[in-house]
């Protein structure tokens, strides 16, 4: 998601810098190499867990205007596993991160990119006022900072504004996602586990609509605001990858297996996006076949990397 958010904010003349821990990827996962701007970002690598005075340092130098955190311990399943590490980042870290960042004198808004799963399963769509119901140690990770993050606002009128995107998918995400994933078994023939049959039910949104509603924020959201960017299509887990199948001529069950499903999945997440699109004018480009079809095509052309590449989540504290 930052790597795309990257590639738009350069396409769109601005200068960036780019911090994350992990820049030493292979270019395919970098679109904002190819943009024709890529000599105006700035890239440090750098753990929020580890490295605060660096990242605050080269803050205080770049002096921006805008930050979109995306910087999260993700991966909802693993939480179980270990859920100290994903409070200790998404909660720990980010209050010390927090407490720099309100004394950047240039910041203008903290755009906080978080997620739909502090709502837990959805009832029918729900609103941007929705209230929270964490169902997994990631959730409540994520639900806990967010409320951290409101009374900074209230008490310091900190420029935050948050941002809940519902699933995101395109080229270039990492392979252990279920639509890469998913693609790479219908290319390859290795077959993958899909958790529960697939029944949950998802809305999927290209992350290059959810870029340009990143971007709109920066320049016209109201501080203290939540927006979803998301779609208005719902679809499940297993229609979804029986698309993929049919796609590339092959069936489901040559590509999955049926496994049990994960400890406090939500059944759905529908989120509205009235806010952003009524006030801001925001609205989706691309539909989720062209998505698949320039997912398809990135693959295609990236073969030769990617399927020496490992597909399991590699989880790192």
């Amino acid at each position: 998601s930052g790597a795309w958010a990257a590639r738009h904010f350069l396409d769109m003349d601005y200068e960036v810098l780019g911090i994350g821990r992990k820049l030493n990827q292979l270019d395919c996962f970098l679109p904002f190499k190819q943009s024709k701007n890529n000599k105006k970002i700035t890239l440090l690598q750098a753990d929020i867990n580890k490295d605060q005075d660096l990242i605050f340092s080269s803050l205080e130098q770049f002096q921006p205007d805008f930050i979109i955190n995306f910087m999260a311990q993700g991966m909802v399943a693993e939480s179980w596993e270990k859920p100290i590490d994903w409070f200790k980042t998404n909660v720990m870290s980010m209050v010390m991160l927090l407490d720099n960042l309100r004394k950047l004198p240039s910041l203008k808004k903290y755009i906080h990119f978080t997620t739909p799963e502090v709502y837990g399963s959805t009832d029918g769509w729900i609103k941007e006022t929705s209230v929270f119901n964490p169902s997994t140690p990631y959730a409540t990770s994520r639900a806990c900072f967010d409320h951290h993050l409101m009374t900074y606002f209230k008490a310091y009128n900190f420029p935050v504004i948050f941002t809940r995107a519902s699933n995101v998918f395109g080229p270039g995400q990492q392979l252990y996602r279920i639509v890469p994933r998913a693609i790479m078994a219908a290319m390859t023939g290795n077959k993958f586990q899909l958790h529960g049959g697939g029944v949950s039910v998802r809305n999927f949104i290209d992350i290059r609509d959810v870029s340009s509603g990143l971007e709109l924020l920066c320049r016209s959201g109201k501080l203290g605001h939540t927006y979803h960017i998301s779609g208005n299509k719902l679809v499940s887990i297993k229609s979804l990858v029986e698309k993929i199948a049919s796609d590339n001529g092959v069936h489901f069950n040559d590509i999955c297996i049926v496994g049990e499903e994960r400890l406090g999945k939500d059944d759905a997440y529908a989120l509205t996006s009235s806010l952003i699109r009524d006030s801001l004018g925001w609205n989706e480009v691309y539909e989720n076949n062209q998505t698949l079809s320039s997912t398809y095509d990135w693959m295609n052309d990236n073969m030769n990397d990617l399927k020496n590449l490992a597909l399991d989540y590699e989880h790192r504290s």
